[in-house]
């Protein structure tokens, strides 16, 4: 089971690994949106679909995730 002082220490690591990479993502939106996907597919949600995954990240719009996924580097 995992703890939820483990939790927080994955959740500042997940941090810094976008700090490090962040530079590859020219805009801070789409920094967060990356961050905030990556943090959803890791989450305890039972389906993996852009519904779920944009509502784990507490954002309303999945149109938006899709785009930042499939189009979001070259931005």
């Amino acid at each position: 089971m995992i703890t939820e002082r483990v939790a927080e220490h994955w959740d500042l690591e997940l941090d810094d690994l976008f700090v490090t990479i962040g530079h590859r993502f020219r805009r801070v939106e789409l920094r967060r949106r990356m961050r905030d996907y990556v943090r959803g597919l890791l989450a305890p949600v039972a389906r993996k679909n852009s519904w779920q995954l944009a509502e784990s990240a507490q954002s309303v719009d999945t149109a938006g995730q899709e785009v930042s996924l499939f189009c979001g580097l070259g931005e």
